[in-house]
């Protein structure tokens, strides 16, 4: 499985050569190309992208307002992402269900359920490619189903905007929302055996805090058997 990081920033002002595009995942597989999110960095750019499919996670700007009519390659949502963005008319919109598993270009997926927001719907994706399988969310508080979406996977892809803060998670009708931090993410990894992390959507507590900031972060994944690294504009991926 080849990935490349086309953008790994957060719906943040502050910006760097590192994290310069919302966050944004591309997939490679027998010269197909998969794109995991879209958000408003991408409008008008993505016919030079030239993905064979986009899926998406939810419905904020920074996910999906990249997306316009005339974008022709199928879009992959759940139901309640479709009717947030029923203004975006995109012509070619495929509906998926939780946790159901689907085929694009023979890549096998599957959309899980995470708490982050509570008016809007938010999923992951687990996508396997041979013997090799990742699981993609960017935005999150936790996993409803960590076990099944967790299992066997080679890699994790996570919710860089924290590193060790809690503040963005607060409770909201009974529902937590906003933001795991990097640490609570790599705790679950250690739990699932999961060997490697990899972290994009960066808020400004990574984009400010450089290098150095990255390193306490592999050093904490190293110190807990989670070989670890923030990803970042660019970066390149074989799994």
């Amino acid at each position: 499985m080849r990935i490349t990081f086309i953008g790994t920033r957060a719906n943040t002002k502050i910006r760097s050569k590192r994290h310069k595009r919302n966050a944004s995942l591309m997939i490679y597989h027998n010269h197909k190309k998969i794109m995991l999110d879209c958000g408003f960095d991408w409008k008008g750019l993505v016919h030079k992208l030239k993905p064979d499919a986009i899926l998406i996670t939810h419905a904020h700007s920074d996910h999906v307002g990249g997306l316009d009519k005339k974008i022709k390659c199928p879009v992959f949502a759940i139901k309640e992402t479709w009717e947030q963005i029923k203004n975006y008319k995109i012509p070619n919109q495929k509906i998926i269900e939780v946790e159901k598993p689907f085929l694009i270009e023979g890549i096998a997926c599957q959309a899980f359920a995470v708490q982050h927001a509570v008016k809007t719907s938010t999923v992951g994706y687990k996508i396997t490619i041979n013997n090799s399988s990742i699981f993609y969310i960017s935005d999150l508080v936790e996993i409803i189903n960590p076990t099944e979406a967790l299992k066997g996977i080679s890699a994790y892809i996570g919710d860089g905007a924290f590193f060790t803060s809690h503040m963005l998670v607060r409770k909201e009708d009974g529902h937590k929302v906003g933001h795991s931090p990097i640490i609570d993410q790599l705790e679950w990894c250690k739990k699932y055996k999961v060997p490697k992390a990899y972290f994009t959507h960066c808020g400004s507590e990574i984009i400010r805090g450089k290098k150095y900031k990255e390193k306490l972060i592999a050093k904490y994944g190293k110190n807990i058997g989670v070989k670890t690294k923030v990803a970042y504009d660019g970066m390149r991926l074989l799994i």
